[in-house]
């Protein structure tokens, strides 16, 4: 299994209607920025995406939110493969909980490779590289 990585993503907040989502995603890939995850979800009136890029695109998408004055934080996370089968998303937070670790986000995709990237934002992400090492 590979190693578990630190990296970042940014998260994205904006009020909850029809077309946000879209008004942030389609410049991102007029820049030609490859999202490797991204979860997005409503609560209170607000939304939030989390937006994890490729990390050479990084910075293109971060002058790109800045340009269309996107409201965003960058956050730091950790990056794991999994295997794409039953039980590995229990396995990975199995094993932070047992380190106790706190996961405060989480989000996925599946890769063409047919193996799972889980992106975990924590409250000690350098332990979390640990625990799912």
């Amino acid at each position: 299994m590979p190693k578990p990585i630190l990296t970042r993503a940014v998260r994205v907040t904006a009020p909850d209607r029809t077309g946000a989502l879209k008004e942030v995603l389609t410049p991102i890939a007029e820049s030609k920025v490859n999202l490797e995850a991204f979860q997005a979800f409503t609560t209170g009136g607000r939304a939030s995406f989390f937006l994890v890029p490729e990390p050479p695109a990084y910075t293109a998408m971060i002058t790109t939110l800045r340009k269309g004055n996107v409201t965003f934080e960058e956050v730091e996370c950790v990056g794991v493969e999994l295997e794409n089968r039953p039980g590995q998303a229990g396995w990975a937070t199995n094993a932070l909980a047992t380190a106790d670790i706190n996961i405060e986000a989480c989000f996925s995709s599946t890769l063409p490779n047919a193996r799972t990237r889980a992106f975990f934002v924590t409250n000690d992400n350098p332990g979390a590289v640990k625990a799912l090492g």
